[in-house]
């Protein structure tokens, strides 16, 4: 049941309600700070109320990876969003984006002063045109400081694998916070090998797509710069508003690079939580929304649903079935979903390791079974 907007009966002011039964948070008409307050807290009190819902029902299979649920729950505390990291990640991306437009107009600034002089002005010398010839030296120019960007400023694959770490590290500590807390037992070696080489796949994918996006910022930016010196001397526009247009230009590499750094720590963070999850034998999650006003329509109506891993949703903006973190620019999160049988269950996995982590010790550090060899 999502929030929809609604007018409180006493004080008559427009807010937003959670279902039939919720309270209406209301705010001040045109007061967009405090409107996007009212539908969070709104936001709030359904999750809570929906949580309430659940709190005497058991998780059972049902149709299209939705699951039903029937007896008592385990629910803790969501696993927290790695927005340290996030912001870290864009800080990165920022800094180098400014660092290469900052070295592309310390080389065509010299040029375009140099289009107000007597010998190559045209008749408004207040607002000089960009000539062809001016267009050409700008064009030079910019294909002399690509190839200075593609060989002393390209992506550090190192500095991404430092964010990449730093991602799977949280969001593996978050995920088994929430386990440990729910099966009441320490799960810090219970993932094993396979689980690590998996960790090590996703993270030579991270590095390696990381490094492609991070060139691609330049690759546009470089293409439409020129673009925009070609038309403006197809149309004769001046030289200052050639300078304002690569400036607003520049600002795309910004939201570009916010955009990226946003989406592969999300999608980094949903990778590592399906990871730890389904490698201790969690079956099913509950969609979890950071719970702000950035968060899409069809986000919040999923936020508190329960799902298989092995069935996702319809949550892509073009009707693709994912999980949290999947789609684009998605800050969700999975909070794993265990019954009672399911925490008894890797109770006894933790049983069953000490124990042969015991026979081990006991034997002297050898196989059960196996002569020692020579010096042991």
């Amino acid at each position: 049941m999502p929030v929809f907007s609604a007018v409180d009966s006493l004080t008559g002011r427009p807010g937003f309600q959670w279902g039939a039964a919720g309270k209406v948070f209301t705010y001040r008409p045109g007061d967009p700070t405090g409107e996007a307050r009212a539908r969070a807290a709104a936001e709030r009190q359904g999750r809570a109320m929906r949580a309430r819902q659940r709190a005497d029902l058991r998780v059972l299979s049902g149709p299209l990876g939705a699951l039903r649920v029937d007896a008592p729950q385990r629910r803790v505390r969501a696993p927290k969003y790695p927005r340290s990291w996030e912001n870290r990640y864009r800080a990165m991306l920022l800094r180098r984006a400014r660092a290469v437009h900052t070295l592309v107009m310390e080389q065509l600034d010299p040029i375009l002063a140099q289009a107000a002089t007597p010998e190559r002005a045209d008749a408004d010398e207040d607002r000089p045109q960009v000539s062809p010839s001016i267009a050409e030296d700008l064009r030079r120019i910019i294909r002399v400081v690509v190839e200075v960007v593609a060989e002393s400023m390209a992506p550090d694959p190192d500095d991404v694998a430092t964010i990449a770490a730093g991602v799977e590290a949280y969001a593996t500590r978050e995920q088994m916070r929430v386990l440990e807390t729910v099966a009441s037992i320490d799960l810090s070696a219970a993932l094993g090998a396979a689980s690590e080489a998996q960790a090590r796949f996703l993270l030579a994918g991270f590095v390696a797509d990381n490094v492609s996006l991070i060139k691609s910022i330049d690759t546009r930016y470089f293409g439409e710069i020129e673009d925009l010196v070609m038309e403006a001397a197809r149309t004769g526009r001046s030289t200052l508003d050639l300078r304002d247009d690569i400036e607003r230009r520049y600002q795309v590499s910004r939201s570009r690079a916010e955009l990226i750094a946003r989406d592969q720590v999300g999608k980094a963070n949903g990778a590592v939580s399906h990871r730890v999850q389904t490698g201790l034998g969690v079956a099913s999650y509950m969609w979890s929304t950071s719970g702000d006003e950035r968060v899409r329509d069809l986000h919040r109506d999923l936020d508190g649903e329960i799902f298989a891993w092995s069935a996702p949703p319809v949550s892509g903006t073009n009707g693709e079935r994912a999980h949290p973190g999947q789609p684009i620019a998605c800050r969700c999160v999975p909070i794993p979903v265990l019954d009672d049988a399911d925490a008894a269950a890797l109770q006894e996995k933790q049983r069953q390791r000490e124990q042969r982590e015991a026979a081990f010790a006991g034997a002297g550090g050898t196989v059960a079974g196996l002569p020692r060899l020579p010096g042991q």
